[in-house]
């Protein structure tokens, strides 16, 4: 018996070791059961979830091993293993298949993408991808787990430690990265490295070359994401499996790369401040100068950002004679509001 029994005369017990009072009482032990004759699988998967009612009631991947058992099945556990460090998956987490669901969302949006996904309804999102993944051939279903792998570590070359966690601003308080790890983001970064060919990068190495070579300017993308956007923010925190939030966080997050991965087009005012434009103000400013306009605080370089002095929406340019330093949560107070969508559509207009 395991050392946390209810039951004290039994906790880390052998049978051997119990009082022949206990002994007996197991020996004599009649246990009752029932036969229920059934033969559609469907009823037996009914009774099954009617049943898994008591203490410790099955989670919907649990679920979903018992009725979707197939060789495509043990694939992704197998997989998940081994990604159980790239998915930041905790040993609780393991022990209830969370390691399973994960991937097999990340495999389900890799086929059919977020734009397929069926409102409010992740567990029909995921049941026809154990239906639709168990007719492919083995070399498909393989090829499609290195897909999302390869995606995986491209997130993690970009932000390391700092992957599926969002960036906040407490109230009275600096930026800072949350502690608690957040699925839907998770979903939504991978989603974003996937496949280079949606960026227009001939091949997988010019976009592991690009990531790598722009790694500041995608988080430096992703922070203005999450402190400009307030939508974003609540599409990864609440609803999350309503598809106008699945469909919002996924594109929003694409676009912050796609922007962070090209340059500003010919023709069109750059509305942001680039990193280097910013490190060059920094060094520019004198130690004891480093202070936010808007606060008198110390300034942090990880914490600050470039403001227009002359706004931007009223003509302002975006160079470093128009530029001063301050806090991003002074900058936010400010009302300052981004889409990445929206920049986006007006390059292409």
């Amino acid at each position: 018996m395991p050392d946390d029994s209810v039951v004290d005369e039994l906790r880390g017990k052998r049978f051997v070791d119990l009082k022949p009072i206990l002994k007996a009482a197991f020996k004599n032990f009649k246990l009752s059961t029932a036969t229920i004759p059934i033969t559609s699988r469907a009823d037996k998967f009914e009774l099954f979830k009617r049943l898994n009612q008591r203490s410790t009631v099955l989670s919907d991947q649990e679920l979903r091993n018992a009725v979707h058992h197939s060789e495509y099945l043990n694939e992704i556990k197998g997989y998940a293993e081994k990604l159980k460090e790239k998915l930041r998956v905790t040993e609780a987490e393991w022990k209830r298949m969370k390691d399973v669901e994960y991937l097999s969302r990340l495999l389900a949006y890799q086929r059919r993408g977020y734009m397929d996904f069926p409102n409010k309804r992740l567990n029909q999102f995921l049941n026809d991808e154990m239906t639709i993944g168990k007719s492919e051939d083995p070399q498909s279903r393989e090829r499609r787990c290195k897909i999302v792998e390869k995606a995986l570590v491209r997130v993690i070359d970009v932000f390391g430690e700092l992957r599926f966690r969002p960036y906040r601003i407490p109230d009275h308080s600096l930026g800072e990265w949350a502690r608690n790890l957040n699925r839907a983001l998770m979903e939504a970064q991978v989603w974003a490295f996937l496949d280079h060919s949606r960026y227009g990068f001939k091949d997988a190495g010019a976009f592991d070359t690009a990531l790598k070579d722009h790694r500041l300017e995608i988080i430096d993308a992703a922070q203005r994401l999450h402190v400009y956007n307030e939508r974003f923010n609540d599409a990864i925190q609440r609803g999350t499996t309503g598809k106008p939030n699945v469909e919002f966080r996924f594109s929003r997050y694409e676009a912050a790369i796609r922007l962070a991965l090209s340059g500003v087009p010919e023709g069109r005012r750059q509305r942001f401040f680039t990193l280097q434009q910013k490190q060059n103000l920094w060094d520019k400013t004198a130690a004891e100068d480093r202070e936010c306009p808007e606060c008198d605080k110390p300034l942090i370089f990880e914490e600050s950002e470039v403001d227009h002095i002359v706004p931007f929406s009223k003509g302002g340019e975006t160079v470093e004679g128009n530029g001063q330093l301050l806090h991003r949560a002074c900058n936010r107070a400010k009302g300052a509001r981004w889409d990445p969508v929206d920049e986006l559509q007006q390059d292409a207009d």
